[in-house]
């Protein structure tokens, strides 16, 4: 299994509970939108990692036309298919056109599929939108050339992700023994930066921000995080048997408690960029 398959086999298992918990990845959706201000309306939109539909209900919210009517499109992507299926079905009743929705894997280590590189050799994107999703891209520049096949000249590209220091708390764990992690899931802002440039794209807008919530022990923050389908492969760092759990929610009590529970804190960004014309 690949760490592709993993995380898509993660997050579709999460897929039931996933937006019950998901409120800081709503937040990030509106402010994606936020970032647009008063552009234009898009033609051609596609989104990857759709997820359960946070930020596809959002897009056509904003751009009601982009529901496949004759002069607009709105196309949803995602690499586990129990996802957009219940994106499919949270959109499929409410009177509007439907949106299309493909399986495709956004990392750029693989070629986008046929139905979609077939749409875009037809009508390039203008605007593509990705919330809550590329800190799983260890690659962001390959991510982002795949972004740029698919999107037409001067295109926008609305997206958004996590910190490399989001999850400090967890994180300062897991860099120890018995665990001993060396890489975490986010990008800092040059990172992103720097991988846009390589790949035909410039950061027009960058908003970074902190978020701190207080959840009642540690074992409910190892709950919300699997209930999101956030959970590190483990064959990158020391397996979660037994005693190494209880080795980390003692750590996290003993080092994070505060009034009412435990800290967790959360590091999100969003970003406008914009494709060379």
């Amino acid at each position: 299994m690949t760490t592709a398959s993993f995380h898509a086999l993660r997050f579709g298992r999460a897929a039931a509970r996933y937006e019950s918990r998901a409120r800081v990845q709503a937040r990030m959706a509106q402010v994606l939108l936020d970032l647009w201000g008063d552009r234009p309306a898009p033609a051609h939109i596609l989104e990857f990692g759709c997820g359960t539909g946070l930020l596809t209900r959002a897009l056509r919210a904003r751009f009601p036309g982009a529901a496949g009517t004759s002069k607009t499109t709105l196309t949803a992507t995602d690499a586990s298919p129990q996802m957009w299926e219940l994106a499919q079905e949270s959109l499929k009743d409410d009177g509007q056109h439907p949106v299309s929705f493909l399986t495709q894997n956004a990392r750029g280590d693989e070629l986008p599929k046929p139905a979609l590189m077939r749409s875009a050799a037809k009508q390039p994107y203008d605007l593509l939108a990705a919330g809550a999703l590329v800190q799983w891209f260890p690659d962001l520049a390959a991510h982002f050339r795949f972004a740029a096949l698919l999107a037409a000249p001067g295109a926008r590209y609305l997206v958004s992700g996590f910190d490399a220091a989001n999850f400090p708390e967890i994180n300062a764990l897991l860099r120890e023994p018995p665990f001993e992690y060396r890489s975490f899931p986010g990008h800092t802002q040059n990172e992103i930066e720097k991988a846009a440039v390589e790949a035909g794209w410039t950061v027009t807008t960058f908003l970074g921000w902190e978020e701190s919530e207080v959840l009642p022990t540690p074992r409910s923050v190892l709950q919300l995080l699997q209930e999101l389908g956030s959970v590190r492969d483990p064959r990158e760092g020391g397996r979660m048997n037994r005693a190494n759990l209880a080795h980390l929610l003692s750590e996290y009590e003993r080092l994070y408690s505060c009034e009412g529970g435990v800290r967790l804190t959360w590091k999100p960004w969003a970003a406008l960029l914009t494709r060379a014309s």
